[in-house]
């Protein structure tokens, strides 16, 4: 914390939420919330009935915070108490001084999370004396120093009985029934035989029925009462106990069977020659719900991680602790998992978020101890890593969190593979800014997954302009459908006997009205990503069967034409699928081994049951089935007998390098040969040299498609070309038109 405050969590969280919600522009639900949770935290606080406080570490340290109950009980503001660190050692009692110094610099060396406790008196502003509790334990600040965090409760009224019940018991009944605490005690068979205004207040039994009635059966919750029991008997026997002399958070129960926590002091004494054992018992639910709150407002609910609020504070602390203004050491890598929306839509929300919560696991495993992982939102995480001297210990983590993840997850009795797109910021200026490391670690995000999935890619300057541009590119593609801007060309395949056309592909292109002709590959990952794959791949499957079935009846010299149609992973996981691809053929009327859809190797290895399932499923409608760009995916033969495939397409990359590589030359033989053995067609892309076709016909290839033979065309283009195929199929009758399997 930069200078002293008296302001109180609340209104220190108020403050945190308004800067948070000024960085991210979140919405009015989540302000709300928020404002709700810091009413809630400023109400607890402002009714606990000790001084809450940070201080510094040793008897001189500064105290940080302090709440406003030590106006009520000491006489000073919080502003006083936190503007002169040494007020508090002049206020303590001469007799105690001493003791209490040495012990807190002695205490300063210990190590965090362990709670210490200690009793001394304090002067008010008046010279009063009270007794105090000190309960503090060492933890790590914001900015990385230790501090106590800590309550002092006032135990004057507790001293005073304890002092009483030592001197007269005559005035015991009068100390004890005006105590702030519940008073319980009980003698050596465990039966209650005091209990004080507040006990019944706490518990709910009034004194006449209190007395007497076992304390175990009276505020020991039922699942307690064995251990308990126990506990007491050991003491009896020893004239020893593990609570006698401390101060312990327990459960207690009332009349009605509420459990609550309470904090629990106990002492042995004796009245007139009779044992008993005495306990003072104070409710701390608005304590423990003090805490609860404070947790909720910066955590993830699912994860349990630090959320987007708290990340965004660390790496402002992180940056304010920099060695030098400018000096590189604090990294924020930003990751997003690929495919899970698929995870989420197939096995529903229940498995998503057990794969969330064992991702976090993972992701864990992969950090420093003193670095923080976080949930944003979704399936976004992300990592602060402080202290870094090179870029080389950033890159090993990403790469050691991509290594991880490829354990593929068992997800309800199913293994399920994810992969998570990483981008990294590195605050390399002075001026640098939580929010705009963050965003240049997304638009670094981005990047990486434009290159596929499970990479990860370093910020530079220039993805700015990539990343609107793509953002620009997302906003009209949302559109294009609507407004009509969308086109399919027409790239034929032939027989390379004689170069007869017998069907051909339809691809997609979008005409941009300010961008042109923009090609695939550069907004159909974009609607993968945006979800829009399955209405722009039903669009094209409508386009294609009608013109299909408008050139089959044009030209029928050409015989029952083929067209395929590219099906990406998303459309054949979508349950409406195979209806609508049942829906298209019936209405334009097409025959439906004129159609042939198009699959890549990888749609049939991400979920294998589904895609077997959804293939027969097309494959009894009387549709044809092809493999797109065979032999550069999961190729196994254990899969092409387990599906109903009927053609395999050919890599370019076999073809282009034939008649130049014996090597690829023998692959793609192979290719040929294998798919002749299972009684598949084959049709070898590619082909844009005279070379490669007579190379292909020398290994026994029947069908081929590439530059060679034609460019895709547009509708009306490809319309052309069929009429001239026409022309020469009424002067020379064909021997072949349709397309056929291969030999065999």
């Amino acid at each position: 914390m930069g200078t002293a405050t008296s302001r109180t969590p609340g209104r220190a969280l108020a403050a945190l939420r308004r800067r948070a919600l000024r960085r991210l522009g979140r919405d009015d639900a989540f302000a709300g919330r928020l404002r709700r949770t810091e009413e809630r935290l400023e109400t607890i606080v402002a009714g606990a009935p000790g001084i809450i406080y940070i201080s510094e570490l040793g008897p001189r340290g500064r105290w940080r915070y302090v709440s406003p109950r030590i106006e009520e009980m000491l006489g000073f503001t919080a502003s006083e108490w936190t503007a002169e660190p040494d007020l508090w050692i002049r206020q303590l009692h001469p007799g105690d001084r001493d003791a209490v110094v040495a012990e807190k610099e002695e205490l300063a060396s210990h190590t965090t999370g362990e709670l210490h406790e200690s009793e001394y008196r304090l002067l008010t502003r008046s010279g009063d004396c009270r007794w105090i509790r000190d309960a503090a334990t060492i933890v790590a600040a914001d900015d990385g120093t230790l501090v106590w965090s800590g309550v002092l409760n006032d135990i004057t009224e507790r001293r005073a009985v304890e002092e009483e019940l030592k001197a007269s018991e005559d005035r015991f009944r009068t100390v004890v029934e005006t105590a702030s605490d519940a008073f319980v005690s009980m003698d050596a068979n465990g039966l209650i035989v005091e209990w004080n205004r507040m006990a019944e207040e706490t518990f709910g039994w009034r004194r006449d029925e209190a007395i007497g009635l076992p304390v175990a059966d009276t505020i020991v919750p039922e699942r307690y009462r064995p251990s308990h029991l126990r506990g007491f008997e050991t003491f009896l026997r020893t004239g020893h106990g593990p609570a006698l002399g401390r101060t312990l958070e327990l459960s207690a129960v009332t009349r009605d069977g509420v459990e609550f926590p309470v904090e629990l002091s106990i002492w042995e004494s004796a009245s007139q020659g009779v044992q008993r054992i005495n306990a003072f018992l104070r409710d701390i639910t608005e304590r423990k719900e003090l805490a609860a709150v404070t947790h909720q407002a910066f955590h993830d609910a699912l994860t349990n991680l630090p959320n987007r609020v708290l990340f965004t504070d660390r790496v402002a602390q992180a940056l304010a602790r920099r060695p030098a203004p400018a000096a590189p050491s604090v990294a924020v890598l930003l990751l997003d998992l690929d495919d899970f929306k698929t995870v989420n839509d197939s096995l529903g929300h229940a498995a998503g978020d057990q794969l969330l919560v064992e991702v976090a696991t993972r992701l864990a495993s992969c950090v420093r101890p003193g670095d923080t992982l976080a949930r944003l939102a979704g399936d976004e995480f992300s990592v602060l890593l402080e202290g870094i001297e090179d870029l080389n210990e950033v890159t090993r983590v990403a790469r050691r969190i991509g290594e991880r993840l490829e354990k593929p997850f068992e997800i309800e009795a199913m293994e399920v593979v994810v992969r998570a797109s990483i981008g990294i910021a590195v605050g390399r200026h002075a001026e640098v800014r939580p929010e705009e490391m963050m965003r240049d670690a997304d638009v670094a995000m981005y990047a990486a997954k434009a290159r596929g999935k499970g990479e990860f890619e370093l910020f530079q300057p220039q993805m700015r302009h990539a990343v609107v541009t793509r953002m620009e590119l997302k906003g009209d593609l949302r559109r294009a459908l609507d407004r009509d801007e969308l086109r399919v060309h027409y790239q034929p395949y032939v027989l390379l006997d004689g170069g007869r056309v017998v069907g051909a592909e339809a691809l997609v292109r979008w005409e941009h009205p300010e961008r042109g002709l923009i090609p695939p590959l550069d907004f159909i990952p974009l609607a993968e990503e945006m979800g829009l794959i399955v209405p722009i791949g039903r669009w094209v499957l409508h386009e294609a069967c009608g013109r299909a079935v408008e050139w089959t009846r044009r030209f029928p010299e050409l015989g029952p034409l083929t067209f395929s149609v590219n099906v990406s992973a998303r459309q054949l996981q979508d349950g409406s699928f195979v209806d609508d691809v049942a829906t298209v053929v019936a209405q334009h009327d097409l025959e439906p081994k004129q159609l042939v859809l198009e699959l890549t190797e990888s749609c049939l290895v991400e979920d294998p049951d589904n895609a077997v399932k959804r293939l027969r499923e097309l494959n009894d409608l009387g549709v044809s089935l092809a493999i797109d760009d065979f032999g550069t995916g999961y190729s196994s033969l254990s899969y092409l007998q387990r599906y109903p495939i009927e053609i395999l397409k050919v890599h370019r990359s076999f073809v282009s390098a034939l008649g130049r590589s014996a090597d690829e030359s023998s692959m793609t033989r192979a290719i040929l040969q294998l798919a002749e053995n299972l009684g598949m067609a084959t049709i070898a892309e590619g082909v844009d040299e005279p070379a490669q076709v007579a190379a292909l016909l020398e290994l026994g290839c029947v069908y081929a498609q590439g530059f060679h033979f034609s460019r895709p065309l547009p509708h009306d283009a490809f319309a052309a070309l069929l009429e001239r195929e026409a022309a020469l199929a009424r002067a020379v009758p064909p021997s072949v038109v349709t397309f056929r399997r291969a030999a065999g």
